[in-house]
């Protein structure tokens, strides 16, 4: 075997498992975004999916042993985040300390699409004067 092609077989074989890798992570689906609105498009709730797959707190959010719906501000689309039992059952995912545990108080909240940075953001508003007991 020529020696000259190595570095190019090893580059192109650590490329693939990168790929892989990267694939196999975004399969991996912790949430559902829908609408009751029939005018909303599938590039809209794109949006909100991107904006969503982006956000790293959304555990905060996120209820032990149940799904919980949060809707987005004023159109009729939500999302229905799947419980972390759920997640930690089939993809093996850690339950973040942030879940919220039976029994614990939480504040709800409703989701608000922002720009930003040349995309979307989410971004939360809580409803301070209505403490909830999960």
């Amino acid at each position: 075997m020529n020696f000259f092609y190595f570095p190019f077989i090893f580059i192109a074989l650590f490329a693939n498992f990168e790929l892989k890798s990267q694939v196999s992570n975004s399969q991996k689906v912790s949430f559902q975004v829908s609408s009751s609105n029939a005018s909303i498009s599938e590039g809209e709730l794109l949006m909100y999916k991107t904006a969503l797959t982006n956000y790293d707190q959304l555990d905060e959010f996120r209820f032990l042993n149940e799904r919980r719906i949060i809707f987005f501000e004023k159109n009729g689309i939500y999302v229905e985040l799947y419980s972390a039992s759920e997640l930690y059952d089939k993809y093996g995912k850690e339950i973040s300390p942030t879940t919220i545990s039976p029994g614990q108080t939480y504040l709800p909240a409703t989701f608000q699409l922002i720009n930003w940075n040349d995309g979307y953001a989410i971004h939360p508003i809580y409803e301070k004067s209505n403490i909830q007991t999960y």
